[in-house]
């Protein structure tokens, strides 16, 4: 085997439990693994020997370059691999207590690859145990369930009513893998609705200069044409003939009705000086009007009895 040849990430301090993997693999193809899992044997033979130097050889060429102070002492390819094993595989309170709030800080969001996720928690769990504090399989499940998001919720109720035998990290993995494909394919309104709130933040409306709509749908604009509108506009109906006004007696229409029966109703429109009504029987106190006349929108005047006020009942709040 040529070693130079083969494309592997060298060890460096981020990567030793993918790269432990793949060099146990690598030297199980090569025959050299009892190097390792084996004691030499005494008397030490030269096949051995030769074995062992070839195995060592195979370990530091890939590690990097600030690996080396750590395996350059090492005369067997078992001390070697114990000595990286020593250095990265901690089994300090402290590293426990790092990979641990690593494990509660990992959160799974919308859009994120769930593969890749998965395999980060895997290596979290691995990384634990070989630091001496194994999870049994029910905590790891949980571990994984609480990392994901609220859109999950539905399929972590589901799993959650399942027994604790067949609520296994594989069930969980294999349920995980075919929800995250399947709303790859059929993103849901939500994600959806999201994609085209952020097609929207690119669009620059040419009135007012402001992101997320078009002209015609403007409120800005809109608003400055009904004002315009209200400035244009001149009020031509009259109610009460100002030269036929008696003294110390006015009256206000805003609004009529055909129907000849009378209401309870009111509409109060806080612009009007007087409001205008048919019933004699509201008025608490009535002062009679002689000569007076409203002219209505068709240009037919009625005669005002006269004026007063009145109690109105009124709904503040509904509650």
């Amino acid at each position: 085997m040529d070693a130079s040849k083969l494309m592997m990430e060298r060890l460096n301090n981020a990567n030793y439990e993918a790269w432990r993997f793949r060099i146990e693999m690598l030297l199980i193809r090569e025959g050299l693994w009892k190097h390792i899992s084996e004691e030499v044997p005494n008397p030490v033979t030269s096949e051995w020997k030769q074995g062992d130097d070839k195995a060592r050889a195979t370990i530091a060429l890939f590690v990097e370059d600030n690996q080396h102070p750590i395996i350059r002492d090492c005369r067997t390819a078992r001390e070697t691999w114990e000595a990286l094993k020593k250095h990265h595989q901690s089994v300090s309170l402290t590293s426990r207590v790092t990979l641990l709030k690593r494990i509660c800080q990992l959160q799974f969001r919308d859009g994120d690859d769930m593969e890749q996720h998965l395999q980060e928690m895997d290596g979290l769990f691995s990384r634990l145990s070989n630091a001496g504090q194994k999870l049994d399989s029910q905590l790891m499940v949980a571990m994984v369930l609480r990392s994901l998001p609220e859109s999950y919720d539905t399929l972590t109720t589901a799993l959650e009513s399942r027994s604790d035998e067949e609520l296994t990290m594989d069930l969980v993995k294999s349920k995980l893998l075919d929800e995250s494909m399947k709303r790859r394919r059929f993103p849901s309104r939500g994600e959806s609705l999201l994609r085209v709130e952020s097609s929207r933040k690119q669009i620059i409306c040419h009135s007012c200069g402001k992101p997320g709509h078009f002209k015609k749908d403007c409120r800005v604009l809109s608003n400055a044409k009904v004002d315009e509108s209200r400035r244009k506009f001149k009020p031509k109906a009259r109610t009460v003939k100002e030269d036929d006004r008696p003294e110390g007696c006015s009256a206000f229409c805003f609004a009529t009705r055909n129907e000849p029966d009378t209401i309870d109703s009111w509409v109060v429109d806080s612009g009007a000086s007087t409001h205008m009504c048919a019933d004699r029987n509201f008025f608490k106190q009535y002062e009679t009007c002689s000569g007076l006349t409203v002219t209505l929108a068709d240009g037919s005047e009625v005669g005002v009895s006269g004026k007063g006020s009145g109690i109105l009942h009124c709904v503040v709040d509904k509650d």
